[in-house]
């Protein structure tokens, strides 16, 4: 817990040494016996079981309190990740740092079984800048900035999605996963991906439901999860066997679901405190956004009410904005500055063809490195 001694406390408290020293928090992850927090300065502290170097610090000891990881000094780290016995850590240039247990392959180092005690580079993602990354028990995932799915680590259950049931000592590209991805999760020997499209496909084990499918088989490959219809997915979070995800708040009512030891149920979220201010709210409606009504969350319930009776006004006036912002349109489409517009427009649409054209590319070179790594790592299974 970080407070410098081993007994049980039964309710929130501070952690002295970080405020002693003024380290101010923007990020925590917890692992099985481990913790890290990341300060505002781009420093990494860890603390707690250290047995298999996943601290951090160079050993293989415990530590009560908070300690600064010496070795990632100089990076600027950007986002951090707890799995079981094994840590990892993003800097801004999309780097990926990783140390601790490997027994199982979850650091993707290539060599199986090693301790990392200090953080390492993991060279099989280099040229691949990472943006965000999720680690289970003994399996890692990783997004790279272009939408790329790499995985590495165990895969007797199918959780790191190669179409087999083997482990990969390296990353390797998740290639029957044809979407564009914004984040991964990954529960205990499961795995779940959120596409830019609000789609959501998971894979692994399914004993208790956990890929949301209406089945209990395991599947090695990507399959679509079955959501509520007309829900607009936000994001989802895993635990052990289980998983939660939420959509946005919309005109009939925001939605939360459920993956797991119960299979998939849905409930409308009731009685939701509002988190946007007025000001917020006052701004969304002098810019005449539409959307301000979905994104916002208030006290609903399943019949979809507007609250305190203000709801249907709200958005009667962003009705009306909007339709005067669409007539504005109009009016600049047909006016001296249509022509401008329309080559924007024609630009727009040529690069994002041509970003289009150079992805796939990519994508296409990287499942050839990943072939190719494949066969180094089968030589190695097998030698």
């Amino acid at each position: 817990l970080g407070h410098g001694d081993e007994k049980i406390h039964t309710t929130p408290q501070r952690i002295e040494s970080l405020v002693q020293e003024h380290v101010r928090i923007t990020a925590i992850a917890c692992g099985y016996h481990s913790n890290l927090a990341l300060s505002n300065h781009s420093e990494l502290y860890s603390w707690g079981w250290g047995a298999h170097g996943q601290l951090g610090h160079g050993n293989t000891t415990d530590c009560m309190v908070p300690r600064r990881i010496e070795a990632l000094r100089g990076l600027t780290v950007a986002a951090i990740a707890c799995g079981d016995r094994h840590s990892f850590a993003i800097t801004d240039e999309g780097q990926l740092f990783g140390w601790g247990s490997n027994e199982y392959n979850q650091l993707g180092t290539g060599k199986r079984g090693e301790v990392l005690a200090s953080p390492a580079l993991i060279k099989g993602l280099m040229g691949l800048p990472v943006k965000q990354m999720s680690s289970g028990d003994r399996h890692t995932a990783a997004v790279t900035t272009l939408g790329a799915v790499y995985m590495w680590g165990c895969g007797s259950d199918g959780q790191i999605g190669q179409g087999d049931y083997r482990d990969a000592l390296r990353p390797r590209l998740v290639a029957r996963l044809a979407a564009r991805v914004d984040r991964v999760q990954c529960g205990h020997n499961f795995t779940l991906a959120l596409t830019d499209t609000h789609e959501l496909f998971a894979w692994g084990a399914n004993v208790y439901g956990q890929l949301g499918n209406g089945g209990s088989a395991k599947s090695c490959v990507p399959v679509p999860v079955t959501l509520p219809s007309g829900a607009a997915l936000k994001g989802v979070s895993c635990a052990h066997f289980h998983c939660v995800l939420w959509t946005s708040a919309s005109h009939e009512s925001g939605t939360q679901s459920a993956l797991g030891s119960r299979g998939f149920s849905a409930s409308a979220l009731s009685a939701l405190s509002r988190v946007a201010s007025d000001k917020n709210s006052a701004s969304s409606t002098r810019h005449g956004s539409s959307s301000a009504v979905n994104t916002r969350v208030v006290a609903s319930s399943a019949d979809s009410e507007p609250c305190n009776g203000s709801g249907g006004e709200e958005a009667t006036k962003l009705d009306a904005s909007s339709s005067r912002g669409a007539a504005a349109r109009g009016r600049a489409a047909s006016g001296p500055g249509g022509a401008m517009l329309e080559a924007l427009k024609k630009l727009e649409l040529s690069y994002f063809s041509t970003l289009e054209l150079c992805n796939a590319e990519l994508l296409r070179l990287n499942q050839a490195r990943d072939d190719l790594i494949k066969c180094i790592d089968d030589r190695a299974l097998n030698s």
